[in-house]
């Protein structure tokens, strides 16, 4: 049986790869961008994009409420991960569909990129100490 908590249960082997493909997709265009490499990847569309966003914001989170008792500061490190990250997500997203009135000019570049990388660190690493 599979279990959802744990070392390499679902929630662990999703942050796992989310994290790593969070951390490709931040590296990789940040690296080509620099002259460091002569490829990339291509581009995501910026709706799914922001879906992935928000599930990366949400596990960092989930991961952050697994640690609340032990106060440690990876549960801090996954919360300032994780609430940027799911804000660039979800508010335009709700703009979109008309449910809030503001929006949020989605950050590009290479702020984007940090963060993106910064999340995919964070999420990959709490799919290996997970308990």
């Amino acid at each position: 049986m599979v279990s959802v908590h744990g070392r390499f249960g679902i929630r662990s082997w999703a942050s796992m790869l989310l994290g790593a493909a969070l951390v490709a997709i931040g590296l990789i265009p940040l690296l080509f961008s620099l002259g460091s490499i002569g490829f990339t990847i291509p581009g995501i569309p910026a709706f799914i994009f922001r879906i992935i966003l928000i599930v990366a914001g949400i596990l960092l989170l989930w991961d952050a409420t697994h640690e609340i008792y032990q106060q440690s500061a990876w549960m801090w490190l996954s919360i300032a991960a994780g609430v940027p990250i799911l804000i660039l997500g979800l508010i335009p997203i709700l703009n979109m569909y008309g449910i809030i009135g503001f929006n949020i000019e989605f950050v590009g570049g290479i702020i984007l990129h940090i963060l993106t990388i910064f999340a995919g660190v964070v999420l990959f690493i709490d799919a290996w100490k997970a308990e």
